[in-house]
């Protein structure tokens, strides 16, 4: 049973939790009763924090405060472009290890290069090849959170150790190399496995991560993709596959003269590397693939890349400095867009706060009016019954007392009372 399903969690920690959030909490109650909470072990919540620059309560800590001594508690670091701002369960966090002492070597053995196993590759491989395959046989893990290679199975171990070598001689260099933080906006760089990008790129679904491999030089961030190159192949339909044409059996030759088949071109994983080099930040465009062509169990192929990394990250920096500038100048022109806007908005509803407020007061004139025409009519009506001896006029005053209850409706007096000037309008 893995550290992280110890336990099920309580529901209100099920939730990816806040670095300043886990400070408060494993200041707050004992680490083992905080993990248990987690669904987690103690050992495994206090990786978390490491991963997270968390800092918690030595062991000892809470016996102390019950009789008043404890230590002053440290405050919460503040957060760097290379920590993780919050942790979730499933994300991955790696096993602390006791490094053994070196042994006392001479000089010249304390000088070789030595190479230990990153943790972003320790488990990568197996994690690899759960998935699929590409049509030309990339590898597609379901995993996203995972070192970015670009590969196939048959190359899977030689570009780990490559991407291992890599990091190794990137952190001996002073340099971090890592998955890209969740707090920043880090984009990944387009992939073109072909070793001779030429022509239209033919259409390959190759598996991308969650999150960017990125080199901190300081705290600049360069996007790193180990690319596994492919080569065009002639191949040949056979039976429900494609099959190389210079590695087809003479049995397999003599069934494609009789079966229904074809020959196409495929780009093939060729066993060939390539490192790609790129500026993950939104605005920029900026990458450099460069191919690993010389013994690649030399300690210092990488060298030559490693050096330059401090030459790269001045020239996306630049680059950044000019991307912000542009965003800034787009963000200025947005907020004025906006504004015009907003005033003519404000305009139009001015003019229609009037246009509505002068309809609505002729309306009610033109009632008024109406009003005046009609009990004129009725009234004259009524003189006129009055002053004459019809024997019909107990009928007609009936027939008169109807009309005025079928055209009486709401008076212009009202409707007056219930107008709504400009200015009442607007403050609605």
């Amino acid at each position: 049973m893995s550290e992280q399903s110890t336990n099920k969690p309580d529901p209100e920690y099920s939730l990816p939790v806040a670095r300043e959030d886990l400070y408060k909490q494993v200041w707050e109650e004992p680490m083992l009763s905080l993990a248990k909470k987690y669904g987690v072990s103690s050992s495994y919540l206090a990786r978390v924090c490491s991963k997270l620059n968390v800092p918690r309560p030595e062991r000892g800590y809470w016996a102390k405060l019950a009789v008043g001594k404890a230590p002053k508690r440290p405050s919460l670091p503040e957060l760097q472009a290379t920590d993780q701002n919050e942790w979730s369960r499933g994300d991955y966090v790696p096993e602390r290890r006791r490094q053994p002492q070196p042994k006392r070597a001479s000089k010249a053995a304390a000088t070789k290069l030595k190479y230990t196993t990153h943790p972003m590759i320790t488990a990568a491989k197996a994690l690899f090849l759960k998935g699929r395959k590409t049509d030309n046989g990339y590898l597609k893990p379901s995993k996203r959170l995972l070192v970015d290679i670009v590969i196939s199975e048959d190359s899977l171990d030689e570009g780990l150790m490559l991407m291992n070598q890599l990091a190794s001689s990137v952190e001996q260099r002073g340099y971090k190399f890592c998955f890209a933080p969740t707090h920043g906006h880090y984009y990944r760089a387009d992939v073109d496995e072909r070793a001779n990008p030429k022509g239209d790129k033919t259409y390959c679904q190759l598996w991308g991560p969650g999150r960017c491999t990125v080199i901190f030089v300081g705290s600049l961030a360069i996007g790193v993709t180990l690319i596994e190159l492919s080569k065009p192949v002639e191949m040949v339909y056979l039976k429900g596959d494609y099959i190389p044409v210079n590695s087809m059996t003479p049995s397999q030759t003599k069934q494609a003269r009789y079966a229904h088949t074809w020959a196409t071109t495929k780009f093939m994983p060729s066993g060939e590397f390539a490192v790609q080099l790129y500026s993950p930040y939104p605005g920029t465009e900026w990458s450099k693939k460069i191919p690993i062509k010389t013994n690649r169990k030399d300690s210092n192929l990488f060298s030559s890349i490693v050096k330059s990394l401090f030459r790269f990250g001045k020239e996306i920096e630049q680059l950044v400095d000019i991307a912000e500038k542009k965003a800034e100048e787009e963000r200025k022109k947005w907020a004025e867009q906006q504004e015009r806007w907003r005033l003519e908005e404000i305009e139009r509803k001015r003019v229609k706060s009037i246009s509505d407020s002068t309809n609505e007061l002729n309306s009610i004139i033109a009632k008024w009016a109406e009003e005046k025409r009609v009990k004129d009519f009725l009234d004259e009506l009524e003189r006129e019954l009055n002053r004459n001896d019809n024997p019909d006029k107990p009928l007609l005053f009936e027939r008169l007392e109807q009309a005025r209850r079928l055209l009486s409706s709401e008076s212009a007096l009202s409707l007056l009372s219930k107008w709504q000037t400009p200015a009442e309008r607007l403050a609605q």
